[in-house]
């Protein structure tokens, strides 16, 4: 046993400090980001036997990306009130055991030079813009995405006739949890049974090899039907509603989004597009020497399927148009199969005979990686990572629902909330959280799109007819908490910034919200803040003025 797991706990202490280096560069915060918290309310409702409703008693709404997050963090909540911080270890392990993994098969592979290799992934794990903090950190499936994916992809690289039977059992595990896990498995899975299918063929070179492969498309057959069907009967959609609030229609937008992510991940990944151009000289060299020789040659396979799946990871990001967070998150599970593919190049194999020095080689790929790197530049100069925003924004959506508790706990029917950023509003306030960005909203998501090219990725949902349907008490286009440090008069109502006036698509200039919603400061004696927030005319009128003092922004 203890030579089965040799070099797994230097790998997990390792794992332990670069969370550490990150949990201090992104906050101190264990709560993980907004998104993260949409999850937290989901899993705190269905361990409580509420179902999977956003507000309890509310609409049914899979306003989550990953059912088996879900499952797995319902669990948890389940088990202990500290259910975040186990999350955190249960992300450290499953990345433990990838590198562990890798370990293994560097050393089985490159006998000569698997220990620096693997030393040389450990140092650009490290240092690589995104990756500690997406896969473990901020508390979404990211980590358990990439588990997902690399474990399977190894599983088909070391596959050999021996054991056959093993192999297919645990990829038909990977193709149900893959399918549970998030939607691009649709693509995933069909991608690792065409791969198998080809390994198989390159090591029995009979037609038995394509029963095996049938029985994967199968599992993967039932488990998505399965899974339709349930979405269908529970929630009435065949998808999850975050398809709906976030996948734009227009197709053209997605691909000059998708290029521009694309384009800017590798420009931000010196070392990404380094392995690229490698990958691709490669795959030029085999096409010219080796010509159709290729397509049947088992030498070459570990590099035709991992440079195409660097290609696939690629792809899906530029299809859709990828996303508006720091860091490239659709890019980073697949970054450890990225980073290996080079060292299944031909130019890697001519130079794998020839010891590469450790003393030498990784303290200056180190320092290459580490200052060539835009992301690690922003890091030395603020002691900050460019993350950090997104953990902040949860903190303080925190601090303003803590503070709504607190100053409408002298009413009976606590107002609701129509906000932008929902989750840890949602996971805190003791209202009802209306998502203004439709991401918890069916109405809002699944009404007609009202396009605007100026709004920023993932926050084009926001619908102006069905707001002024839904008219939430206080609407968060505007709103802080200040402490009380000057008179009540003198207090200035807040103004929109301009970002909010775009996601909300101007609806501040329009008669009708006018009409009915104004700017105001809310407060109660006794209360050490003054909330200033635009609130509807109708509910303001319902507050007791001998309790209350409310001013409005004439």
């Amino acid at each position: 046993m203890q030579k089965k797991t040799k070099g797994f706990w230097p790998i997990i202490a390792y794992l332990l400090l670069a969370t550490l280096i990150y949990y201090v560069l992104n906050t101190k915060s264990l709560i993980g980001i907004d998104d993260a918290n949409i999850y937290f309310v989901y899993m705190r409702n269905l361990a409580k036997g509420y179902g999977f409703v956003f507000n309890q008693g509310g609409e049914k709404v899979e306003g989550f990306t990953s059912l088996l997050w879900t499952l797995i963090g319902a669990l948890l909540f389940k088990l202990s009130e500290y259910y975040n911080i186990l999350l955190i270890v249960f992300n450290i392990i499953l990345i433990s055991i990838i590198l562990f993994r890798l370990r293994i098969f560097f050393y089985q592979r490159f006998p000569t030079n698997g220990f620096s290799i693997f030393l040389f992934l450990l140092a650009v794990l490290l240092v690589i813009p995104g990756f500690i903090e997406w896969t473990i950190l901020s508390l979404l499936e990211t980590g358990l995405w990439c588990f997902l994916l690399v474990m399977p992809a190894i599983d088909i690289l070391e596959f050999n006739a021996e054991d056959r039977s093993i192999h297919y059992s645990k990829l038909s595990i990977y193709v149900i949890l893959m399918t549970i896990c998030r939607p691009e498995a649709m693509l995933w899975i069909p991608f690792f049974i065409i791969f198998n299918t080809y390994k198989e063929f390159l090591i029995s070179r009979n037609s038995k090899f394509i029963f095996n492969n049938i029985g994967l498309l199968l599992v993967f057959a039932f488990s998505l039907f399965l899974l339709v069907q349930w979405r269908i009967n529970y929630f009435g959609y065949p998808l999850p509603n975050t398809y709906y609030a976030k996948v734009s229609t227009n197709i053209s937008h997605n691909l000059y989004l998708g290029l521009k992510y694309v384009g800017s991940f590798l420009i931000y990944n010196p070392v990404i597009t380094v392995v690229l151009m490698v990958d691709l000289l490669g795959f030029i060299y085999l096409c010219k020497n080796e010509k159709l020789k290729m397509l049947i040659n088992r030498k070459n396979f570990d590099f035709l399927f991992l440079f195409s799946i660097f290609l696939l990871s690629l792809f899906i990001p530029f299809y859709t148009g990828g996303d508006y967070f720091a860091n490239y998150r659709f890019m980073q599970p697949t970054i450890p199969l990225i980073l290996i593919s080079v060292c299944t190049t031909s130019l890697f194999q001519k130079l794998e005979s020839k010891r590469i020095n450790v003393l030498f080689a990784i303290p200056v790929l180190v320092l290459f990686v580490f200052f060539s790197s835009f992301h690690n530049y922003n890091i030395i100069k603020k002691h900050e990572s460019k993350l950090a925003h997104e953990f902040i924004v949860a903190k303080d959506e925190r601090f303003h629902s803590r503070e709504l508790n607190k100053l409408f706990s002298v009413i009976n029917d606590f107002p609701s909330q129509g906000v932008m950023a929902a989750g840890s509003c949602g996971y805190v306030y003791n209202g009802e959280t209306i998502d203004m960005l439709a991401l918890n909203n069916l109405k809002m998501a699944h009404s007609p799109q009202e396009y605007d090219a100026r709004v920023m990725k993932n926050h084009a949902a926001f619908r102006k007819k069905v707001f002024f349907k839904q008219k939430p008490d206080l609407f968060w286009i505007a709103g802080d908490f200040i402490n009380k440090k000057q008179t009540f008069q003198n207090v200035k109502t807040i103004e929109i910034d301009d970002f909010n006036k775009i996601v909300f698509k101007h609806i501040d200039d329009l008669p009708q919200f006018k009409k009915d919603y104004v700017s105001c400061i809310i407060t109660i004696k006794g209360y050490d803040k003054y909330l200033r927030i635009f609130a509807s005319r109708v509910f303001l009128k319902t507050l007791d003025s001998h309790i209350f003092q409310i001013k409005i922004n004439p």
